[in-house]
């Protein structure tokens, strides 16, 4: 196992430190780190990443290749150190640390390469936007809606392909979503489907509307 993580570590520990990316903690089989340069610098950095780990694949005993997801948030943050002179350890208090973990995890549930918040969405250029896509409306902590975003600028040419031809339906799918306006949502998530039936974000939405249309 820790051969395994290791040899993951090593992979991508450089492409970090090469956009002035800063470790402060190890999470057993992850990685948190801040980027001060900014989120654009994060995303280019996690875009480089999953092309690294698409070039170099790193295989389990099991057979299976190592799949790696990532969450990107933005906001002010709290770093520093607490304890002794016996032992230093490393604090880190921000709601951008949680946040991100959060986002994180729906990169399982979409098996999303990478997912960013609203708040990295916005700060990012055009050029930056091409491809990333809604795929998640959430509320923050202050009950607002806010959407989260797939970058999917590291996957293959066929599915950036598919994913960049059905992103304005996705846009305006979320759009209905947020206008309460379930039947243009629904026909959008269906015309994405049309196009790209292995449309995991379409086919979840879809689901959901067939759901509560049944009730």
């Amino acid at each position: 196992v820790f051969d395994y993580l290791n040899k993951y570590f090593a992979l991508i520990v450089p492409i970090i430190r090469a956009h002035n990316g800063v470790i402060p903690k190890y999470l057993g089989d992850g990685i948190f780190a801040l980027f001060p340069d900014g989120s654009s610098s994060a995303v280019q950095c996690a875009i480089e990443i999953q092309k690294t780990l698409a070039e170099n694949r790193i295989i389990a005993r099991s057979g299976d290749e190592l799949k790696v997801g990532i969450g990107i948030d933005s906001a002010r943050v709290l770093l520093g150190t607490i304890g002794n002179d016996k032992r230093m350890d490393v604090i880190l208090i921000s709601t951008a640390y949680k946040n991100s973990e959060t986002i994180q995890s729906a990169t399982k549930k979409y098996a999303s390469p990478i997912i960013i918040s609203s708040n990295v969405f916005a700060r990012l250029e055009a050029g930056e936007k091409v491809f990333a896509r809604p795929i998640q409306l959430v509320k923050n902590a202050n009950e607002k809606q806010n959407l989260l975003y797939e970058v999917y600028a590291s996957e293959s040419e066929e599915i950036k392909f598919l994913k960049n031809r059905t992103q304005t339906y996705l846009v305006e799918a979320f759009d209905a979503i947020c206008k309460s306006d379930a039947k243009t949502a629904f026909l959008k998530f269906s015309a994405v489907a049309e196009i790209f039936p292995q449309d995991i974000v379409a086919k979840e939405y879809l689901a959901m509307f067939r759901a509560k249309i049944k009730q």
